[in-house]
């Protein structure tokens, strides 16, 4: 069998539009936070400091670019980013926001001694800065804002410019662009079933995920069980790091190979922002396929509270089609559409310049009509068609929810960060387990063609996949915030508590109530953790870092299991602590 990664033909018809208005750029009026101390004229990198600590605004910039520069000396009182240009005068760096609380510093183009132009035809654009062609990507990987090129771990970033451009719609799009990402999954079972994750080769299809994945600071990875991972859709998100090598330290044990995290767009309490996006497009010999989305945020009390809402619909038309393995004819025609929606709400309240806590709440269904899995021979009657010849329709739904509170207070050289989340989600599938359960428990159905092939729709065999997870996290932490310090350092407790019930039901279609398999099993897995992580700088170019983390976990669980296929009933408890 062989299940079509990407969808391939002839694109009839497609109409792709995108609009982002009210973003925060260069010459955007930024919120204008009082400097509540007096900086006196002093080496640049003391001024930055002390400029943060005064105004509680993030500096990010490459730290040889304030080495043997000084400051002029800034009053208080003043609106901070006039006080930041007054402290900057005459070093030669500009500044820019980057978003509501953080600032990045850039040395100025210097001009350049040319001929004097010759005339040439007026263009209809304008001309980028120096400052803009070089762009800094600022990440969050090590749980503090630093600039990509001064991360020392490989990282992969994907924009939603990156994301619009290579048409990805999802976890196998992200995985084809991005080096070192393995996704696959059974092409017995088909997408959502089965699934596995794998960055630089580190997976398991057994015990605990070796791949983290993370909606902002929510862990939404889980131990391995039928069904894989739940991943977020990817509308309406500011970026996707892939953090490629064991991240045990920050992000637990389930980042052994690395860890995915998707970062979502925050709501701001000072500038409005708009996203809508809208595209038609057709399969050949398949159907159309319909996305619609739509986000809108900003200050709903300027300066203190603010909002973001997100919604999305994609419509995929299918591609294969059902046909009857004894006659030919089509049952049902595209019968692997789908459907998935989403939709995000939060919130930002900054009562202070120095606290600003951010509730969130996001709901995304995936509903899959049936499998994508189509035969590979024989070659289908119709040239141009893929053809399941599978006796039952095998749909899959998979809703997820997640909700969370984030709170961070700044204080003085330090940021406390803690995080609330809460993740609930339920997943089911039917799988047409007809022909491996011909050859190993039927002897076969007597068809010529072979054990596995069956006779008739009596011959059918279903299973039954059920999947309930629900579970509680907790993380508090302190970082230190001077970017300029030789010692950058964090620490911080981490507490979750997983409740996973899962059930798995394959019987003979014709004889219900004689179960070849019956399998119900009921995990409840806590884990208390602690961590910490420091890095010093050597000079711009070298930096040494340890850490460490330490934790207790306990896992307990029932299983239920009867049926023909096992051998025998039996039931029991299982369970340890570690």
């Amino acid at each position: 069998m062989v299940w079509l990664g990407r969808l391939t033909g002839l694109c009839a018809l497609c109409l792709f539009l995108v609009n982002r208005a009210g973003a925060l750029a260069a010459d955007d009026t930024p919120p204008e936070r009082a400097i509540l101390t007096a900086i006196a004229a002093q080496p640049l990198t003391q001024a930055l400091a002390a400029f943060t600590s005064s105004t509680h605004l993030q500096l990010v910039y490459v730290s040889q670019l304030a080495l043997g520069r000084n400051s002029q000396a800034v009053a208080a009182g003043l609106p901070a980013t006039t006080g930041l240009a007054q402290l900057l005068e005459g070093s030669g760096l500009d500044f820019q926001f980057l978003n509501d609380r953080t600032i990045k510093l850039f040395e100025r183009p210097r001009a350049a001694r040319v001929p004097a132009p010759t005339p040439r035809p007026e263009s209809g654009g304008s001309n980028a800065s120096a400052a803009d062609s070089l762009e800094e990507v600022v990440v969050s990987a090590t749980k503090r804002d630093e600039f990509l090129s001064t991360v020392p771990m490989s990282i992969s970033v994907l924009s939603p410019e990156d994301l619009e451009a290579s048409g990805i719609q999802g976890i196998g799009g992200i995985a084809a662009v991005t080096t070192g990402i393995e996704y696959d999954f059974s092409s017995q079972y088909g997408p959502g079933i089965l699934s596995n994750i794998a960055i630089r080769g580190i997976s398991a299809d057994k015990g605990d995920a070796t791949t983290g994945i993370y909606v902002d600071d929510t862990p939404i990875q889980t131990p391995h069980t039928t069904f894989g991972n739940a991943y977020p859709a990817t509308f309406d998100l500011a970026q996707v790091e892939v953090l490629r090598g064991p991240q045990g330290v920050l992000f637990g044990r389930g980042a052994e190979g690395g860890a995915i995290r998707f970062i979502t767009n925050e709501p701001s309490t000072t500038t409005a922002s708009q996203l809508y996006r809208f595209e038609v497009s057709t399969t050949d010999h398949g159907g159309t396929n319909v996305e619609i989305g739509a986000a809108a945020g900003g200050p709903l009390v300027a300066g203190a509270l603010g909002a973001r809402v997100s919604a999305w619909y994609r419509n995929d038309g299918g591609y294969v089609d059902r046909i009857d393995p004894f006659t030919g004819a089509v049952i049902d025609a595209g019968a692997n559409r789908s459907a998935s929606r989403a939709v995000r709400i939060s919130m930002a309240f900054e009562p202070n310049d120095s606290v600003r806590i951010t509730p969130s709440f996001s709901y995304q269904s995936m509903n899959l009509h049936d499998t994508p899995v189509f035969y590979a021979a024989p070659p289908p009657s119709r040239a141009g068609f893929l053809e399941n010849g599978k006796l039952l329709r095998q749909p899959a739904v998979d809703d997820l929810t997640i909700g969370s509170l984030a709170l961070v207070k700044r204080l003085g050289s330090v940021n406390l960060t803690t995080i609330t989340s809460f993740v609930d989600r339920t997943a089911t599938a039917t799988v047409d387990t007809t022909n491996v359960a011909g050859i190993v428990y039927f002897g076969g159905f007597g068809n010529p063609l072979g054990r596995a092939f069956p006779t008739s729709y009596a011959d059918a065999v279903p299973t039954l996949l059920t999947l309930h997870q629900i579970q509680l996290s907790e993380e508090v932490r302190v970082a230190s915030t001077d970017s300029t310090a030789p010692i950058k350092w964090l620490g911080g407790l981490f507490y979750s508590r997983l409740r996973q019930d899962s059930t798995q039901d394959t019987y003979l279609i014709a004889a219900p109530q004689d179960p070849g398999i019956l399998d119900d099993d009921y995990n409840l897995i806590t884990e208390i953790s602690a961590f910490g992580q420091a890095r010093w700088s050597l000079n711009s170019y070298w930096s040494s870092g340890a850490g460490m983390r330490a934790g207790w976990l306990e896992s307990h669980g029932i299983s239920h299991a009867a049926g023909f296929a096992g051998g025998a009933n039996r039931r029991g408890p299982t369970g340890g602590a570690a």
